[in-house]
């Protein structure tokens, strides 16, 4: 039997102000940050296999040093940003999603 570590859990980063949704006038913006300490590329590999697995289609991965990894992905009209990133601490993930309510005119 594995046992996760709790070390390599994600917890959310309480006050972090992605954690309201805001309406748009064409859509909905939603987000949350979470933290843990997992190493970078593991992580990326492990959020693009499991959002994969549930759907998601990858549309674009970078990376910087300076920036991290950003990842994207689209579902079903909605899409969804992933940063990871890490200080000498904690590893950071923030997910942010974005839906179109209407048409622009």
């Amino acid at each position: 039997m594995c046992q996760q570590s709790s070390a390599a859990r994600e917890e959310p980063v309480r006050g972090h102000p992605r954690g309201e949704g805001h309406e748009l006038p064409v859509g909905r913006l939603d987000g949350e940050v979470y933290r843990g300490r997992i190493e970078l590329e593991s992580l990326a590999t492990a959020t693009r296999a499991t959002l994969e697995a549930n759907g998601w289609r990858h549309i674009s991965t970078t990376k910087t040093s300076q920036h991290g990894i950003n990842q994207v992905y689209e579902k079903g009209g909605t899409s969804l940003q992933v940063l990871l990133w890490e200080n000498w601490i904690f590893t950071y993930a923030e997910y942010t999603t974005a839906r179109v309510l209407q048409a622009p005119r």
